[in-house]
């Protein structure tokens, strides 16, 4: 499956309706984002270093924002 903006919407909503900040293992949403689609989000993030990439961002909804974005920016 490849990550683009209707199945990031989809895992956003599931996420919410399911969990807050972390699910059950202790991920934050980027965190399962990241490991859910690790080439694809190798492609949008290639240098995570220069830039804010979602992982560690805490809160779920500024995580998904800020991968929707980047998605956005690369249609």
């Amino acid at each position: 499956m490849i990550l683009n903006k209707d199945i990031l919407y989809e895992e956003y909503v599931d996420w919410g309706k399911h969990y807050g900040n972390r699910n059950n293992q202790d991920l934050r949403f980027g965190q399962y984002i990241w490991n859910k689609f690790n080439d694809d989000m190798k492609e949008l993030f290639p240098d995570p270093y220069l830039e804010d990439d979602g992982f560690y961002i805490e809160n779920f909804k500024k995580a998904y924002e800020l991968i929707n974005n980047k998605l956005m920016d690369n249609e």
